[in-house]
């Protein structure tokens, strides 16, 4: 069954992405999802596809993933199989937050972060997110020259080099 999601209350700017049975919103304005409750604009929402689609941005069940801070703001974010990885520039300096799936609460667990945000470009491309939590990490600097590395998303921040 086709269901449009904007009927549903889904903004026309927000970026939607999907994780197994989940739907990932990237707020571009922010979104008042029920009366008192405004999530600002840069959030990364998740919540259950069906549930939206039933209930609509009014009823569903959302879970906040990523809110911004007058500090802090998302990048970018991939999947690997079972994680989800976050890029979080911490006043210009860059930091990889992990989120792995727990299917029995069906909900995301918050693995860590980097200890400390560092002045690097970084990039993340999962090797093959549906089978694995594998992933290449590119990283450079001013004072270091690029570096490509193979990485595991189980291993949460202490896997990020």
């Amino acid at each position: 069954v086709w269901v449009d999601l904007q009927e549903k209350g889904l903004q026309d700017s927000a970026r939607v992405s999907q994780f197994g049975d989940r739907l990932l919103i990237w707020l571009r304005k922010p979104w008042t999802l029920q009366p008192g409750v405004e999530e600002p604009a840069g959030s990364l929402l998740s919540v259950g596809v069906d549930d939206f689609c039933e209930k609509g941005a009014a009823g569903a069940s959302f879970q906040v993933l990523f809110k911004p801070t007058s500090r802090t703001s998302l990048d970018a974010f991939e999947m690997t199989k079972n994680y989800l990885m976050l890029q979080v520039l911490d006043t210009v300096k860059s930091r990889i937050q992990f989120w792995r799936w727990d299917a029995q609460a069906r909900l995301f667990t918050d693995e860590g972060a980097e200890a400390q945000a560092a002045i690097r470009g970084t990039g993340v491309k999962p090797l093959d997110s549906e089978d694995s939590d594998e992933y290449f990490l590119v990283t450079n600097s001013f004072l270091e020259p690029s570096t490509l590395s193979l990485s595991d998303a189980s291993k949460g921040p202490s896997g990020v080099l």
